[in-house]
This record gives structure tokens, C-alpha cells and sequence, in this order.
């Protein structure tokens, strides 16, 4: 919990930072409050990437959502369409 508030503390304060530093007249002040902005934005990801993989480690489920037969055909049928857009795509750049 204390890295979530952390992170929205981050976030919001580079985002503050770097739109302060959009509108202000002092071109020096300016890079400054944006490269900072930019530097908090980054903690911030930086702070975010582990907490979103945190969630997603129940290796039982996503080996049984895997393996799913309706799971199969809807991936069998998304790689299907998607490859005739690609096939029609390239017939349109050859043409071109």
C-alpha cells in the first residue's frame, strides 16, 4: 500500500512539475520543472513495473487459460484474420 501512494505521489507531482514548466516564461526555469517532471514520471514507472507484475503470478491459472479449448480456437481464429489483413496490406503496398 505504501508503494502505491508512493507512486501516485510521483506520478502527480511530475506531471504537475512538467505542465508548470510548459507555461513559464523563464526558458532555464522552464527545462529545469520539465526535466525534473520527467525524472519523477520515470521513478514513478520504474515503481509501477513491479507492482503490476506482482499480480499476475498465479502460474497455475495462466497454464490452464493456455491450454482451454475455447481459449485455442479464439486464438487459431484471431491469427486467421489477421493474417488476411497482413496478405491484404501487402497486395495494397505492391500495388502502390
Amino acid at each position: 500500500m505504501k508503494k502505491r501512494i508512493v507512486l501516485i505521489i510521483f506520478l502527480s507531482v511530475g506531471i504537475f512539475f512538467f505542465l508548470f514548466g510548459l507555461f513559464i516564461k523563464d526558458h532555464i526555469l522552464s527545462g529545469i520543472l520539465m526535466w525534473l517532471g520527467t525524472i519523477l514520471q520515470g521513478l514513478s514507472a520504474a515503481i509501477a513495473v513491479p507492482l503490476l507484475a506482482q499480480k499476475e503470478t498465479s502460474a497455475d491459472r495462466n497454464k490452464i487459460d493456455w491450454q482451454d479449448e475455447r481459449n485455442k480456437v479464439i486464438r487459431e481464429k484471431a491469427s486467421w484474420y489477421t493474417g488476411m489483413i497482413i496478405i491484404a496490406a501487402m497486395g495494397v503496398s505492391a500495388l502502390a
